[in-house]
């Protein structure tokens, strides 16, 4: 039983989609906030940080060129994996449940119409929306919504992996919205959950879900109030040795601020 996980309950594996190399706090502290749900085993395909504990399970993924097609490749490992639960939830490294909850609820940011329209013509993600829309039209899905919020999303490996295989040719495919679509999730519209610098306001304190940037969780607010959040180590690390704790640049005390107080672009 994983931690976390109630007893009587069956819940999902949790799979994070890791990017090479071990300076990644965002995620210690995502690990941290697993806590907050129930869980099976913990999944890290990509590269495993050498911090992480032996209670975490491996799939060991060659990093690839690009970012996208190194998160494409260990999300394509964990989904073919025997041992990974049929669904599991898809975690990214920065990617925080702040409430606890029974079961991470399905989210989109409204009709796919509305979410291309706002987005700036000729921009990558708008032309890769458009793309995966236009996939869209040719199946059975009706009323389409935009799913590329960033939170955790949980997955079932047959309906991914029709989408993927549909996808394959659209260039950087959003599989999010395709597989969501695709199996008819419907869900709850929200505003996205990534504190970004754009924004004012501590409004996120309020939210269940977060997530950030590198830059926000080092040197915004909203990493300070994480980190003080989930202060308490988790079964998935490490201890970490006190004179170099004592010296992190993550501590509570020493966290570089923005002279203005900032939060998300999507109010």
């Amino acid at each position: 039983m994983g931690n976390g996980q109630r007893q009587g309950m069956s819940a999902p594996d949790v799979v994070y989609v890791c990017r090479p190399g071990d300076d990644n706090e965002e995620l210690r502290y995502s690990l941290r906030s697993l806590r907050n749900l129930p869980h099976g085993k913990v999944w890290i395909a990509g590269y495993c940080p050498t911090w992480v504990s032996a209670e975490v399970e491996r799939i060991a993924v060659p990093a690839r060129a690009s970012k996208h097609d190194h998160a494409l490749a260990s999300l394509i490992a964990a989904m073919d994996h025997p041992e990974v639960s049929d669904p599991f939830l898809m975690m990214n490294d920065d990617f925080y449940i702040m409430r606890e909850m029974e079961k991470v609820p399905v989210l989109h940011n409204g009709p796919l119409d509305q979410v291309i329209e706002d987005h700036a013509k000729g921009s990558s993600y708008r032309e890769a929306m458009e793309n995966t829309a236009e996939l869209l039209r040719k199946t059975d899905a009706l009323e389409l919504y935009g799913y590329e919020i960033h939170a955790p999303m949980e997955f079932e490996k047959i309906g991914l992996g029709l989408a993927l295989s549909l996808g394959a040719k659209v260039s950087r495919f959003q599989y999010r919205t395709a597989y969501a679509n695709m199996m008819l999730l419907g869900g709850i519209q929200c505003s996205d959950v990534k504190v970004y610098r754009q924004t004012k306001g501590h409004e996120y304190r309020n939210w269940s879900l977060l997530s950030t940037s590198d830059r926000t969780f080092k040197f915004h607010p909203v990493g300070r109030y994480i980190r003080e959040q989930f202060s308490e180590v988790s079964p998935y690390e490490k201890a970490i040795p006190q004179r170099q704790r004592a010296g992190s640049r993550y501590s509570s005390h020493g966290a570089v601020r923005y002279t203005s107080v900032v939060t998300r672009a999507n109010g």
